[in-house]
């Protein structure tokens, strides 16, 4: 999992900070994906969806 979240953060520009929170039922779920809200410098936020797969990852930005 660290190994998820620090390759997350290597292909994130260095507009995006943190981490956020993972949303399994938040705002703007899309069927089958989880969210991962990230929190921005200028004090806005992203959503970055993520499909699993039984193999880890499906790798889909949103």
């Amino acid at each position: 999992m660290m190994f998820l979240l620090a390759a997350v953060r290597w292909v994130l520009p260095d507009s995006y900070i943190g981490t956020g929170c993972i949303g399994f039922k938040g705002p703007g779920r899309v069927a089958g994906d989880n969210m991962i809200w990230l929190k921005r410098k200028d004090g806005g936020r992203v959503a970055w969806g993520w499909r699993w797969t039984m193999f880890g990852n499906g790798g889909r930005r949103s």
